[in-house]
């Protein structure tokens, strides 16, 4: 099934209310690459845009969604991504400001952000390591998954995102958002989380 970008995006937006985790990734679709040296190896505004507009946007403006990832994510932005609660994963004290926490493991995040009354959803957004615990959570219910068609330096890649596991997560949809991205969006199997 294919959607032009804006109704794909309040159709996801709609389905991922309420629910535990979603994870969201731009890689590359000929190796799926994520980074190279602590930065993304190509540069595609049509998978920037997607990427802000499904992580700021709430259906109730009194809240706001939270954004976990590890260490070297955060130092590789230029600034805390804004409107959005910035989850740091580490053991050390990076510079924060006033919308950036720290939790020492995935697990201890995850937990507080369920119970925070003012995050809306919680998004996934990296590194290589955070995303691998995320996709074997129990709590991961939606991978977003944007596979970057950009033509780029790829040999100096050094982070890629995991395989997913068609026993556990199941595609559901496929939007073409420009001719330098198609999105995938896979759900976690119901038959799959009732064997649990």
């Amino acid at each position: 099934m294919f959607f032009n970008r804006r109704d794909h995006i309040k159709i996801k937006m709609h389905k991922i209310i309420k629910m535990p985790f979603s994870i969201i990734v731009g890689a590359h679709s000929t190796n799926r690459a994520i980074g190279a040296k602590g930065k993304i190896p190509w540069k595609c505004r049509a998978d920037m845009n997607f990427f802000k507009e499904m992580t700021t946007r709430v259906s109730d403006l009194t809240k706001m969604n939270a954004v976990v990832m590890g260490r070297k994510t955060f130092e590789s932005l230029p600034a805390p991504l804004p409107n959005r609660l910035n989850v740091v994963l580490t053991t050390r004290n990076p510079a924060t400001s006033s919308n950036v926490v720290i939790h020492n493991t995935f697990d201890d995040a995850i937990t507080k952000l369920e119970q925070d009354p003012n995050i809306e959803t919680i998004f996934v957004i990296g590194g290589e390591n955070v995303y691998k615990q995320a996709l074997n959570h129990p709590k991961c219910e939606n991978i977003y998954l944007n596979e970057v068609h950009v033509v780029c330096d790829l040999s100096g890649s050094d982070a890629f995102f995991p395989n997913i596991d068609p026993n556990i997560y199941e595609l559901v949809d496929t939007a073409i958002i420009e001719s330098t991205v198609t999105s995938f969006v896979y759900r976690r199997s119901r038959s799959y989380s009732s064997s649990l």
